[in-house]
C-alpha cells in the first residue's frame, strides 16, 4: 500500500513539475493496483486538472481511476467529459471508450441517463457515449434528440446514430438532417449517408445540388461518389442504371457550379464513379 501512495506521489509531482520524470510503468502499476485507497487523493488532483484544463494531467488521472474501479468510476468520468473546454478530452474520451467496449451493458444505463438530462453538454456527453453503445432501442431517443433545438445536441445525435447498421429507421432520420438549418449539419448527414451505403437516399441527396452552402455541394460530390463507389466499406448493392444516371446528371450540373472548389469536388467524384 505504501508503495502504491508513493508512487502516486510521484504521479502528481509530474503533472505539478515538467522536469519530474515520471517512472515507466508507474501509471499501469497504479491502475492495476485495485488499490481503493488510492481513490480520493486520485478523484481530488482529477478535479483540479479539470478546472485548469490539463489534459495529460486528465488522461493520466482518470486512466489510473479506470482501472482501480472500472465501470464504477463511469459516470464520474463521463461527468467529467461533459464539462465545456477549448479542446475535446480526447484522451478521457478515450479512457471512457476503453471502459463501453470492455462493459457496454454496465455503462449504458449510465449512458442513457446522461442522455436523457435537461442540461445541454451533460446530454452531449451521454450522446456521444451512446454512439460506442448504441443499439436499435435507442433509435427513438436518437430521433428526439434529433428534432433539438440546439445544434450540438442534433450534431451529436447524428454521430450516435450514425454507428447503427441495419435498422430500417436509420436512413430516413438522415434524410430528415439534409433539411437542418445547419450547414454542418446538412454536410454532416450526408457523408454519413454516403458511407451508410443506403441507394434510397440518392434522391434526396443529390436534391441539395443547389444548396446555397458551398461546403454542402463540395460534401455532395463526395458523399455520392461513396454511395456508388464504396472504398471505406463494401457495397450491399449495386446501383440500378437509373440510380447511376440520376447521380452523374447532379454531379455534371455542379461541373458549371460558380465555385471552383465545388467544382473540382465534382470533377474527382465524376472521374470515380
Amino acid at each position: 500500500m505504501a508503495d502504491m501512495q508513493a508512487a502516486l506521489a510521484d504521479v502528481l509531482a509530474s503533472i505539478d513539475d515538467i522536469t519530474v520524470r515520471l517512472r515507466p510503468g508507474a501509471v499501469q502499476e497504479l491502475a492495476a493496483s485495485g488499490d481503493r485507497s488510492l481513490v480520493p487523493r486520485v478523484q481530488a488532483a482529477l478535479e483540479r486538472c479539470l478546472d485548469d484544463e490539463d489534459h495529460e494531467g486528465v488522461e493520466l488521472l482518470a486512466g489510473i481511476l479506470a482501472g482501480i474501479r472500472g465501470t464504477r468510476a463511469f459516470p464520474l468520468l463521463l461527468r467529467a467529459v461533459a464539462r465545456p473546454v477549448k479542446h475535446e478530452w480526447e484522451g478521457l474520451q478515450a479512457t471512457l471508450a476503453g471502459l463501453m467496449a470492455a462493459d457496454p451493458a454496465g455503462c449504458r444505463p449510465a449512458v442513457l441517463a446522461f442522455a436523457a438530462e435537461r442540461h445541454r453538454d451533460l446530454r452531449c456527453a451521454g450522446l456521444w457515449a451512446l454512439g460506442h453503445v448504441v443499439t436499435p432501442a435507442d433509435v427513438e431517443l436518437l430521433e428526439a434528440a434529433l428534432r433539438d433545438a440546439d445544434r450540438r445536441v442534433r450534431g451529436t445525435a447524428l454521430g450516435a446514430l450514425s454507428e447503427l447498421h441495419g435498422d430500417e429507421r436509420v436512413v430516413p432520420a438522415m434524410v430528415g438532417m439534409l433539411r437542418d438549418p445547419e450547414l454542418g449539419l446538412r454536410s454532416g448527414a450526408l457523408m454519413s449517408l454516403g458511407y451508410y451505403g443506403d441507394l434510397a437516399a440518392l434522391d434526396s441527396m443529390v436534391a441539395l445540388r443547389t444548396d446555397p452552402s458551398v461546403l454542402v455541394r463540395e460534401v455532395l460530390s463526395v458523399a455520392v461518389a461513396q454511395l456508388l463507389a464504396p472504398t471505406w466499406r463494401p457495397s450491399t448493392k449495386a446501383a440500378t442504371a437509373a440510380q447511376a444516371e440520376t447521380a452523374r446528371a447532379a454531379l455534371r450540373e455542379l461541373l458549371g457550379d460558380e465555385n471552383r472548389s465545388v467544382r473540382g469536388c465534382a470533377e474527382r467524384a465524376l472521374a470515380r464513379l
